[in-house]
C-alpha cells in the first residue's frame, strides 16, 4: 500500500506538469497572436501612407501609442525603415536617430519576405536600457516592395506572469524558451543559454515526458514541455524527482504507528484465531487473506477515486475560465469561480437551475438541439472552439468560446463547457478588419478593398447584363495646396472632397481612396446618361466645398473626373479604370474642373 501511494504520488505530479505547460502554452500562443494582429494592423497604416518618411511623423508616433494602450504585455511600440533606421516610437517624439540593422529581429524580416511573425532572444534596449523580448513583422506596400519592420518590444515579466499564474507547489518550476532553446522568462529557476536539455524538437505541435532525466539545468526530475505549432515557443514545467520522495516519506512517517498497530491487532487475532480454532485453519487463514486483498483493493480504488475527484474540482475552481458542468436536461450541477466572475451569478443560486438562464432567448433552440444530438453521440467527445453569445445576471450579451466535453455516468449523460470571454478578442479583431480594409486618413475603403468590391460587381455586372461605369475622381493642383499651406492642409482637403462624395452616392455606390489625391467610384447598375448626370453634381457639390484654416483663410478646390461605362469589349476591371484613367487625363487636358466620358 505504501509503494502504491509513492506511485500516485508520482503520477500526480506527472499530471500536474501537464496541465501547467499545456495551459501556459494556450495563454502564451494567445499573446503572441494578439501581437501579430497589433502589428500587421499597424503594417497596412504604414502601407496605406505609402511608407515612412524620413521627418517625424506625428500621425504614426500618435497611432503607435493607442496601439500600445491595446497591448500592456508590451513596453513599447516602434517603426524601423528599410534601411535599418528607427524612426517613429510611441514612447518618445521624435525618435532617437538609432541604426537597428544589425539587430536580428531587422535583418531576419529584410532578408526573408515569409517569414511571418519574428519572436527573437531577449535584448536590452539602446534606448531606456530595460530588457524586452523582440516580436516583429515585415512592412510591405501593395507590390511586395520592403517597406521596413513594425517591431514590438514585449516584457519578459508577462511571460513570467502567465508561469506564475498556475500557482504549482512549492519546488516546482517552468519556463518559457524559443525552439533555439534560448530562454525567454524562467519561474522558479536560474536559466542560461544551455538550461533546456530536451532531445530534438519536433515540428509543429507535440509534447513530452519526461521521467527522471535532466529538463531545465536540474537532474532527476518529473516532467513535461511542449512545443507550439504556431510560433517559435516551447514550454517547460518540472519538479525534482527528490522532492516527490522526500514528501513521501514524511507521509510514511506520520502513518507509521498505525500501521504497526493494525499489523500487532492482526497478528493476536490470527493467533487467537489459531489456537482456538485449530481445525478450521486453514479456512480461516483463506478468509484473511482474501479480506485483506480485497482491503488493499478497496483502498487503493478509493484513494485514487478522491485524489483524482480532488485534482479535478481544484483544477475547476482555479482556472480562471469559466466551467460548467451541466446533465442531459440542461440543469447545472457544477458552477466554478471562473463562471460566477463571468455571469456575475453565485454558485448556489444557479446549481439546479436550467442552463437557459445563461443564454439570450434566441440561442435556446440551438442549445437544446446540440444536448439532443450530443445525448446520442459517443461519450467522451469534444467540441472545440464553438463561438456563442452568453447573457450576464443584468442581461448584457458578450461572445464566449466555448469548448465541451462529454461523459458517461451512471446516473447519465453530463456535459462539461470551458468558456472564455472573447469580447475583446472580438474588438481588436473588428479594428484590425477596419484597419486592413479602411483608409485611414479618409475612412473610405482603401484600395485593396476597393478593388475587391469592385471585382465583387464587376462579375455581377458581366453575369447579368447589367450596366456598370467607373469613376476616377482626381483633385485639381493638388501639389499646389501641399506646397503652399503644407500636407496638413492637403489633407483637409482630401477629407472634404471625401465626405462631399459620400454625400453625393448613392448607399450601393462603392467609394475608395486609391492614392494621393485620386479617389475611384464603382456605380452599379449605372449607364453612361446616369454617369455623367452623377459626374456633374459631384463637380457641382465639390465647387461650393470650403476648408476654413484657423488663420481665417478659406481654400477652394476643383476636381477632374474620367468616366468608363463597361461594354461587351471589356474584359476584366483593371481595362475598364484603364479608360477611366485615359478620360481622366482628358479631362485634365481640357481645362480641369471637368468630366469626361471615354469614347
Amino acid at each position: 500500500m505504501a509503494w502504491q501511494h509513492r506511485q500516485a504520488m508520482f503520477m500526480e505530479a506527472r499530471e500536474r506538469t501537464q496541465e501547467a505547460s499545456m495551459m501556459v502554452l494556450v495563454r502564451a500562443e494567445t499573446t503572441m497572436q494578439k501581437l501579430n494582429y497589433l502589428l500587421s494592423g499597424i503594417g497596412e497604416v504604414v502601407a496605406a501612407r505609402g511608407g515612412m518618411q524620413d521627418q517625424p511623423d506625428l500621425y504614426l508616433h500618435r497611432l503607435l501609442i493607442r496601439r500600445n494602450a491595446l497591448a500592456d504585455s508590451v513596453h513599447w511600440l516602434f517603426l524601423v525603415n528599410s534601411e535599418g533606421e528607427l524612426r517613429e516610437s510611441s514612447s518618445r517624439f521624435p525618435s532617437r536617430p538609432l541604426s537597428f540593422k544589425d539587430r536580428e529581429y531587422f535583418r531576419q524580416q529584410q532578408e526573408h519576405w515569409d517569414l511571418g511573425l519574428f519572436v527573437g532572444e531577449p535584448l536590452v534596449s539602446r534606448v531606456a536600457g530595460e530588457s524586452f523580448i523582440p516580436v516583429s513583422r515585415r512592412l510591405t506596400n501593395d507590390g511586395g516592395l520592403f517597406l521596413g519592420v513594425a517591431a514590438a518590444g514585449l516584457n519578459p515579466e508577462a511571460l513570467i506572469e502567465l508561469l506564475a499564474s498556475q500557482r504549482l507547489p512549492e519546488g516546482y518550476s517552468g519556463g518559457v524558451f524559443l525552439t533555439s532553446r534560448v530562454p525567454l522568462a524562467c519561474h522558479g529557476i536560474e536559466c542560461s543559454r544551455d538550461s533546456l536539455k530536451t532531445p530534438a524538437l519536433p515540428q509543429g505541435r507535440a509534447g513530452s515526458d519526461v521521467d527522471g532525466g535532466v529538463l531545465i539545468g536540474i537532474d532527476s526530475v518529473i516532467g513535461h514541455y511542449e512545443v507550439s505549432g504556431l510560433f517559435p515557443l516551447v514550454i517547460a514545467v518540472q519538479v525534482p524527482e527528490a522532492l516527490i520522495v522526500s514528501q513521501w516519506h514524511s507521509w510514511m512517517q506520520s502513518r507509521l504507528p498505525l500501521v504497526l498497530g493494525a499489523n500487532l491487532v492482526v497478528s493476536l487475532m490470527s493467533l487467537a484465531a489459531f489456537t482456538q480454532l485449530l481445525r478450521r485453519r486453514e479456512a480461516v487463514d483463506a478468509l484473511v487473506a482474501a479480506n485483506e486483498v480485497l482491503d488493499a483493493r478497496v483502498q487503493e480504488r478509493t484513494l485514487q477515486l478522491q485524489g483524482s475527484e480532488a485534482r479535478a474540482r481544484a483544477f475547476m475552481m482555479a482556472t480562471t475560465d469559466a466551467v460548467i458542468v451541466i446533465d442531459a436536461g440542461s440543469r447545472i450541477l457544477e458552477f466554478n469561480r471562473g463562471a460566477e466572475q463571468m455571469f456575475h451569478y453565485p454558485a448556489q443560486e444557479v446549481i439546479g437551475a436550467s442552463l437557459d438562464l445563461l443564454m439570450p432567448p434566441e440561442m435556446v433552440l440551438r442549445h437544446h438541439d446540440l444536448v439532443r444530438r450530443a445525448n446520442s453521440s459517443v461519450a467522451g467527445a469534444m467540441s472545440k472552439g464553438l463561438e456563442v453569445t452568453a447573457m450576464r445576471r443584468d442581461g448584457t450579451r458578450f461572445p464566449v468560446d466555448v469548448t465541451i466535453g462529454t461523459a458517461s455516468l451512471p446516473e447519465g449523460m453530463v456535459f462539461v463547457g470551458v468558456m472564455r470571454d472573447i469580447t475583446e478578442r472580438k474588438q481588436v479583431e473588428w479594428r484590425l478588419t477596419q484597419l486592413a480594409t479602411t483608409d485611414a486618413l479618409t475612412g473610405v475603403f482603401n484600395r485593396r478593398a476597393f478593388m475587391e468590391q469592385g471585382e465583387s460587381m464587376f462579375a455581377l455586372a458581366r453575369r447579368y447584363e447589367w450596366p456598370l461605369s467607373i469613376m476616377m475622381v482626381d483633385a485639381d493642383h493638388f501639389k499646389r495646396v501641399n506646397d503652399t499651406y503644407g500636407h496638413h492642409v492637403g489633407d483637409l482637403v482630401l477629407q472634404t472632397l471625401s465626405s462631399r462624395l459620400q454625400e453625393t452616392l448613392r448607399s450601393t455606390d462603392i467609394l475608395g481612396r486609391l492614392g494621393g489625391e485620386e479617389f475611384g467610384l464603382v456605380l452599379p447598375e449605372t449607364g453612361q446618361e446616369g454617369a455623367r448626370e452623377l459626374a456633374e453634381r459631384i463637380l457641382s457639390a465639390i465647387r461650393g466645398a470650403e476648408v476654413l484654416l484657423e488663420d481665417g483663410t478659406v481654400i477652394r478646390f476643383t476636381v477632374s473626373i474620367g468616366v468608363a461605362v463597361l461594354d461587351a469589349g471589356i474584359q476584366d476591371l483593371p481595362e475598364l479604370f484603364q479608360r477611366a484613367d485615359q478620360a481622366l487625363y482628358q479631362a485634365k487636358q481640357g481645362g480641369r474642373d471637368r468630366s469626361q466620358v471615354f469614347s
